[in-house]
C-alpha cells in the first residue's frame, strides 16, 4: 500500500487538535441520539436521558481517539458514530440507564495511553533507544489503566455500602456468528459484535492500514478485552463491558479505513478492489438468505466501493466527492439500521 502521510499514520500526533472539532462532533452525536430515540422521549423519565448522553459522550471519546490517527474530521466523526451507536452499544439501553456509562467512559479512559507524548516518533529514533524500556513500561501501565478503573468501579458498586448496585447482569457477549455480524437486524442477538454494513468495507481497508503503522499496544488491549468478555466476571464486572474495548479498537480502524478510501490513489487500487469484492460477496450472500435490509445496504456499499475504485484507478482525486459519497452512505446505514435496533429494544 502507498505510504501514508504522517497525520494518517498517527506519527504527526501534535498536528491534530481534536478539541477544535469536538463541540461540532458532540452536537452531531446528540442530534443523532435524539433522532433515534425521539418516538420515546415523551415517556422518558429524567434518568432515561442517560441513554442519549451515554452514546453521544462515548462517540465523542472515540472521535477524539480516532483523531490521533486520522487528519479529516469526517473520518473521526463516522468512527465515533460507529462506536457510540453500534448495535453492541445500543444493546445497553435494554438495561439500567447507568449501565451505558461504560460506553461513555471507555474511550476516555484510553486517551492517556493514546495521547501520551512519549509515544511520539522522537522516542523511537536511534538517539533515544535507551528510553525504550521506560517508554514500554509507562505505555503498558497506561493501557492497563482502563481495565483497573472499570473493574474497580464495578467492584465498588457491588459492595453493601453502595447498595449494592448492579447496572448490568453478569452476561457475556453473544457468540457472534456470521449472520449477526453482517446483518445486525436479521436476528435478535444482543451484545453481538457488529458494525452495521458499510463500515465493514472500511474495516477491511482499516486493517491493512493498521498493519502498516506497527502499533501493538491498541491490539493487545483489544485482545485482552475480547478475552475478558468471555471469562467469568472479574471483580463483579459484567463481561459485556469488556467487549466495548475491541469494539472501540475496530471503530478506530474503521475511521482509518474511511480516510484510506477517501484519499486512496492508483497504487492502492488493489485494496479498494478487495473491499469491493467483499461487498459483492456480502450482497449476494444476504440476498440469497433473504436479509433484504442488509442486501440493500451492501448493494449501496458495493456501488460506493466501485466508484472509489474507478476514481483511484483513473487517478482522479476529487476528495470532496469521495467524502460526500462516503459520509452520506454511512449516515443512511447508521441512521436507518440503528433506528430499527432501538425500536426493537424499546
Amino acid at each position: 500500500m502507498e505510504k501514508l502521510p504522517e497525520k494518517i499514520t498517527g506519527l504527526g500526533m501534535m498536528d491534530i487538535r481534536p478539541a477544535a472539532a469536538a463541540p461540532a462532533a458532540l452536537g452531531l452525536y446528540l442530534t443523532l441520539a435524539v433522532c433515534l430515540y425521539h418516538p420515546y422521549l415523551n415517556s422518558f423519565k429524567p434518568i432515561d436521558f442517560f441513554f442519549l448522553f451515554n452514546s453521544a459522550i462515548g462517540a465523542l471519546g472515540c472521535f477524539v481517539i480516532t483523531m490521533r490517527w486520522v487528519s479529516v474530521f469526517w473520518a473521526a466523526l463516522l468512527a465515533g458514530a460507529v462506536y457510540g451507536f453500534s448495535p453492541y452499544a445500543l444493546a445497553f439501553a435494554a438495561y439500567h440507564p447507568f449501565a451505558g456509562l461504560a460506553i461513555a467512559a471507555t474511550p476516555w479512559l484510553f486517551t492517556p495511553a493514546v495521547f501520551w507524548k512519549c509515544r511520539h516518533r522522537s522516542c523511537e529514533t536511534p538517539a533515544n533507544r535507551h528510553e525504550t524500556i521506560p517508554v514500554a513500561i509507562i505505555t503498558a501501565a497506561l493501557f492497563a489503566l482502563p481495565f483497573i478503573v472499570i473493574a474497580t468501579a464495578f467492584w465498588t458498586f457491588a459492595q453493601p455500602f453502595a447498595g449494592p448496585f448492579f447496572p448490568l447482569p453478569n452476561i457475556s457477549p453473544a457468540h457472534t456468528n456470521l449472520i449477526s455480524l453482517i446483518a445486525p437486524t436479521a436476528i435478535d442477538s444482543r451484545f453481538a459484535f457488529s458494525f452495521y454494513h458499510l463500515p465493514l468495507a472500511a474495516a477491511v481497508m482499516g486493517v491493512f492500514m493498521y498493519i502498516s503503522i506497527h502499533r501493538l499496544g491498541p491490539l493487545l488491549a483489544a485482545t485482552a478485552g475480547l478475552i475478558f468478555a468471555y471469562c467469568d466476571p472479574i471483580l463483579q464486572t459484567s463481561p459485556v463491558v469488556w467487549g466495548l474495548i475491541p469494539m472501540l479498537f475496530m471503530s478506530v480502524l474503521i475511521g482509518l479505513g474511511i480516510e484510506g478510501l477517501a484519499l486512496a490513489s492508483r497504487p492502492d487500487k488493489k485494496w479498494i478492489m478487495l473491499c469491493f469484492l467483499t461487498m459483492v460477496c456480502l450482497t449476494v450472500f444476504t440476498c440469497w438468505h433473504g436479509y433484504y435490509i442488509a442486501t440493500s445496504m451492501y448493494a449501496l456499499a458495493t456501488a460506493i466501493s466501485l466508484c472509489v475504485f474507478l476514481m483511484a484507478n483513473a487517478n482522479i482525486r476529487l476528495h470532496g466527492i469521495r467524502w460526500l459519497l462516503l459520509t452520506l452512505a454511512f449516515a443512511i446505514d447508521i441512521i436507518l439500521t440503528a433506528r430499527l435496533i432501538v425500536d426493537n429494544i424499546r
